[in-house]
């Protein structure tokens, strides 16, 4: 294995480099001898790890500059921050912890300024879906007031103007893309995402011991971040189409756990400000109500915990190196 510098790369067969470069790029090149083929390289596959973060900070910036975003347009740009500070932290032993730090709060700034439009949002939703149709007297009437100073709010979260993050997301892409890859390695690659389901692992049995809302909201991040690096990396995905399966569902039922958990405060807020007593009595059927929902949610989801986590974190990462290495061949190959 040896580094060439960007002109002497171009004199080798078969190495691309990527478009643009106004900063100097190195290339790692693995050179084979094969007595069909001949001389080959192989790709060094956090590069394809450092484009997919590049192509979703650009994605977020294309949504950022249109005016008026939709909610929809809202969460897709939380969506694809959040898909690229999962690639980020896969770049974290090649960028180094004061890089990677800074990268990831400038992304997790940027997030945060979405956050408020977002979740007024979800609590009108979340609150009409738990509705019933038998529900009579103060428990409807509890309902149409929540509703009605909900969407009041969430009418003002749209009304206010959201900052443009537009470049800082552009600083951000500028940097990944003139960070020498010149030290880059295959194993990294498998190691971030092992990182990530070992995090989860630990923060499951956290969760075993003391269920709280901060404990589960934490356990759900770092759930969210492996389903996106399982995705990214394993495509085909193969042997790993259980594991990506069962985390997707958990993702879904720790993310709905959550934002009924907003709720449920929210509601308890609200209670307080009703000055009719009996609705009193009416947002605790609505808190029961919640209460059991995230009851079964918790329950579902230390279900495929145990099947997701049960084995260990380095048969895990030995697992993935294969098939890592084996998609590269198939790669290779075709």
């Amino acid at each position: 294995m040896r580094r060439f510098d960007s002109l002497n790369a171009q004199r080798i067969r078969g190495i691309v480099l990527p478009p643009g470069g106004k900063c100097p790029a190195y290339v790692w090149a693995l050179r084979t001898r094969c007595s069909e083929t001949g001389p080959r390289t192989i790709d060094n596959p956090m590069r394809t790890v450092r484009a997919l973060c590049v192509e979703q900070i650009v994605a977020a910036m294309a949504a950022q500059k249109r005016t008026n975003n939709s909610d929809i347009e809202v969460h897709d740009m939380r969506t694809e921050l959040q898909r690229a500070r999962a690639m980020l932290r896969l770049l974290r032993p090649c960028l180094g912890n004061r890089a990677y730090h800074k990268e990831n709060l400038a992304l997790r700034d940027i997030a945060r300024m979405l956050t408020p439009v977002r979740d007024a949002k979800m609590l009108v939703q979340s609150f009409s879906e738990y509705g019933r149709d038998d529900d009579k007297g103060t428990v409807r009437e509890f309902r149409r007031l929540v509703v009605r100073k909900l969407t009041s709010e969430w009418r003002a979260c749209q009304r206010q103007r959201r900052p443009s993050a537009v470049a800082a997301l552009r600083k951000v892409r500028h940097r990944l893309e003139c960070f020498s890859a010149a030290h880059w390695d295959r194993k990294s690659v498998g190691t971030g995402v092992t990182c990530a389901y070992k995090r989860g692992r630990n923060d499951f049995r956290r969760v075993l011991k003391n269920p709280t809302d901060g404990h589960l909201h934490e356990w759900r991040k770092q759930v969210k971040y492996f389903v996106y690096q399982l995705e990214a990396l394993t495509s085909e995905r193969g042997n790993f189409v259980g594991e990506h399966g069962r985390s997707s569902q958990l993702a879904e039922c720790l993310g709905e756990d959550h934002d009924l958990a907003v709720l449920q405060q929210k509601v308890a807020q609200l209670v307080k400000s009703f000055t009719p007593a009996c609705l009193v009595g009416a947002g605790e059927v609505w808190s029961h109500r919640l209460s059991r929902r995230r009851a079964y949610l918790q329950k579902r989801a230390l279900r495929l915990a145990e099947q997701i986590y049960a084995q260990k974190p380095v048969r895990f990462g030995e697992r993935l190196e294969k098939a890592l290495f084996d998609q590269q061949i198939d790669r290779d190959a075709a």
